[in-house]
């Protein structure tokens, strides 16, 4: 496998606090167990599940949980974007 099917968008984000407007049809989410056995999730692009699994594998992170993100870019014609979504003052 080559890792160049796998490309990380974003690491150890809030996936609340992203506008998953501004991310590809291709993103996906990442949840993810660290050696010390703390909960990380990432934005990686791939377009399958299988690639994501076993990049994070091989690197010694354990993949509990990969889904897509929705994205409502265009893969083809746009780069990902991590873009924090606006706070609404009330």
């Amino acid at each position: 496998m080559s890792k160049a099917k796998v490309k990380i968008v974003g690491e150890k984000v809030e996936i609340a606090k992203i506008d998953l407007a501004k991310l590809t049809t291709d993103c996906h989410g990442v949840e993810y167990l660290t050696e010390n056995n703390l909960v990380l999730t990432d934005v990686v692009r791939s377009h399958t599940k299988v690639d994501i699994f076993d990049l994070y594998y091989d690197a010694g992170k354990k993949p509990e949980k990969i889904w897509v993100l929705g994205g409502k870019l265009n893969p083809k014609l746009s780069e990902p974007e991590i873009v924090l979504k606006e706070q609404k003052s009330g």
